[in-house]
């Protein structure tokens, strides 16, 4: 009978159990520590060769198939605690749960609030093996370990959709865990033995994982948690902690075959603190897992849907976080994407009050202020990556897809230390700078007539502050940058770029620059807001953008031109002459070649343009209207535009035109590509 062999600590009052100085307990059937809602269970063991054994019910060594229902239970519905300290050693045959009645976890309203548990693993050489025996013929949804009630619909496909409805939300009363690991302290989750096989083999099998319910912590201090399966955390995952008052900084180790930081779910990392995740589940025989929000479906082996802090202090010292997954092999004959990924998850249900249903998209965050991030297999960020402040360093290749955002703001420093392809945003603001040591892409825009969630116009690098941004490889441009000039305390202060390598301009690319404050913009002022080492590469079909000059100058741009500095895109200011009427763009009186030569210059300039640049009729752009006035005027002396055109059909232009405008387009094509 299952029920003859419980070990009860705390039934229904306070219960202490001691086993030290190289004492054992086996236990045959589940342990329960703090049972009734008032009832106070402590269990402590210490020392070296102390031992507690709880198998319910389970024979490692039989080979015949059993179905256990019995585990070890941390605070039932009451306090229950367990503590494995001086190289001690407890084994739980057949799972755990802290705080929470049910492994399996919750089920819609089918279950009963938890109490709240606690284990503390601390010292080197103390171990918490928790197995989850492969011949169990119950549910393989179960976790090994449970920390906190936690809710789970079976399926991980189903359980995001599913944690913001109504009824199956987490509740203000359900039952509390924490997982304390310290100073070298184990914890392991595994797959029992096969039947008829030596115990304690690890097949990675399902229910050899954790669940990190809504109110559950995992801390780690100096230790280390080593799960065969996932880890998957809708609480709290922290190295350190502040109780009572007191700073208590730690390293910590989470080795898992996958992991997920859900929505609900949060990491934090302090300053002088360090925290390792890394993913070993083997390519070549285990598929990833996979998340689906509303109609799109995920395969991570670890990621990000929540938050993650990694935030340090310079005055005590750097927050340091690194993923880490080294297998890269092929799964059924195809590449697995062994990054990490930082998610958007879109389309999820969410309760809109009175019943109803809304959606709602939720975006992963990484917030980092004084901080190393350490992205071994490179990330993939498709939420927020945020840097709050300090001098932060990024390790290893990053890819903003079109719906990622990289926010620097508050004075921060980053330096990336790999490669970044953007195909979304990067914004620099409040005085804060980025440097790319190797080579920055920015994605060129979407085919036309493909879904696009992200930046319309491609991949964008927006400086709303006079920054110093600097590339150590190469520039690719397809989508856009966006520059300031006039910052700073006398309005001088400009965006500077620096590229190392050689620098390529697409067509669809797009340079925009805007204006803080233009009052020290005078005539002679100059502004070099790129400069290129290497090799530039422009085919002369970008598009460029400019502010709005003082009255009396106007911005001219000197964009990689050899006949000024082929490696730079020079903003000048120059004062606009009296003379410029019309056509005549040049001023000296005449619409000639030479007009018709800076009209082709800046043809295609969107904004910010005057007549010395080739705008005929005022409207602060260069385009084609320009260009008939330009055809209409072209031998003779200027006419003001408006009297011109009132009642006026342009004619189509005259074959000399035509040839002049193409020789000058030739000739100005070979000037910018040179």
């Amino acid at each position: 009978n299952a029920g003859e062999f419980d070990l009860y600590v705390g039934l229904t009052g306070n219960g202490v159990l001691l086993i030290a100085d190289g004492g054992r307990s086996e236990i045959r059937d589940g342990a329960f520590f703090g049972v009734a809602p008032i009832a106070v269970g402590r269990v402590s063991v210490d020392g070296q060769g102390s031992y507690l054994g709880i198998y319910g019910m389970y024979n490692p060594f039989s080979t015949a198939a059993s179905t256990p229902d019995q585990q070890t239970l941390i605070g039932v519905y009451g306090d229950g605690m367990l503590e494995i300290t001086g190289g001690a050693r407890v084994d739980s045959f057949n799972r755990a749960a802290l705080g929470a009645i049910d492994a399996a976890g919750m089920n819609g309203d089918a279950f009963q609030r938890g109490g709240s548990g606690a284990v503390t693993v601390s010292g080197a050489g103390s171990v918490w093996r928790v197995l989850t025996p492969n011949n169990d013929s119950s549910d393989n949804d179960a976790a090994g370990i449970a920390i906190g009630e936690y809710y789970e619909d079976g399926d991980q496909e189903d359980r995001i959709n599913r944690l913001f409805t109504f009824d199956e939300a987490y509740r203000a009363d359900d039952g509390r865990g924490t997982l304390t690991i310290s100073d070298g302290g184990l914890v392991t989750v595994q797959e029992g033995s096969p039947a008829g096989t030596a115990p304690g083999a690890d097949n990675q099998i399902e229910n050899a994982s954790v669940r990190i319910g809504r109110y559950g912590v995992l801390e780690l201090r100096g230790g280390r948690i080593d799960v065969a399966d996932r880890l998957d955390n809708d609480g709290l995952i922290r190295t350190g902690d502040t109780a009572g008052g007191i700073d208590r900084y730690g390293d910590g180790e989470i080795d898992a075959g996958s992991f997920l930081n859900s929505p609900l779910g949060q990491v934090r990392v302090r300053a002088s603190e360090y925290l390792r995740i890394r993913s070993d589940a083997d390519d070549a025989t285990t598929d990833p897992e996979m998340i689906t929000a509303g109609a799109t479906t995920t395969a991570y082996y670890f990621a990000n849907a929540g938050q993650i802090e990694v935030l340090g202090d310079q005055a005590i010292g750097k927050a340091e976080i690194e993923f880490d997954r080294e297998l890269d092999a092929l799964q059924n004959g195809t590449p697995e994407d062994d990054r990490f990924r930082n998610l958007i998850l879109v389309d999820v249900p969410v309760a809109a009050g009175m019943g109803a249903m809304a959606t709602q998209t939720i975006r992963g965050q990484i917030k980092a202020q004084d901080a190393n991030l350490f992205f071994r297999s490179g990330l993939l960020n498709e939420g927020d990556l945020d840097f709050v402040g300090g001098d932060n360093v990024v390790t290893g290749e990053v890819e903003n897809a079109a719906t990622g955002r990289i926010i620097i703001t508050n004075e921060s420093h980053v330096t990336f230390q790999n490669s970044v392809t953007n195909a979304g945003v990067i914004v620099l603001n409040d005085e804060s700078d980025v440097a790319f040591l190797e080579n920055l892409v920015l994605a060129p825009p979407p085919p036309v007539g493909l879904p696009n969630l992200g930046a319309p116009s491609g991949g964008s690098l927006i400086d709303l502050n006079p920054a110093a941004i600097t590339v150590g490889g190469d520039l690719e441009v397809g989508g856009s940058l966006d520059f300031v000039i006039g910052g700073g305390l006398n309005g001088l202060d400009f965006t500077r770029m620096g590229v190392a390598g050689d620098a390529t301009f697409a067509a669809t690319s797009t340079i925009t620059i805007d204006d803080l404050s233009l009052t020290g913009v005078v005539d002679g002022s100059s502004y070099d807001l790129i400069t290129v080492a290497g090799t530039v590469t422009d085919d002369g079909l970008m598009t460029l953008s400019l502010p709005t000059a003082p009255a009396g100058l106007a911005f001219v741009p000197r964009v990689f031109d050899p006949l000024f500095d082929a490696q730079k895109y020079i903003l000048d200011v120059v004062a606009v002459s009296p003379m410029v009427v019309g056509a005549d763009f040049n001023g000296d009186g005449m619409v000639d070649a030479a007009d018709v030569a800076i009209w082709v210059q800046f043809n295609g300039l969107q904004s910010g343009a005057t007549g010395l640049l080739g705008d005929a009729d005022g409207d602060g752009d260069v385009d084609a209207r320009d260009g008939q006035i330009l055809n209409m005027q072209l031998g003779g002396p200027p006419v003001v535009t408006g009297a011109l055109l009132a009642g006026f059909t342009v004619p189509e232009p005259s074959a000399a035109v035509l040839m002049m405008l193409s020789l000058a387009t030739a000739a100005v094509r070979r000037r910018r590509l040179a």
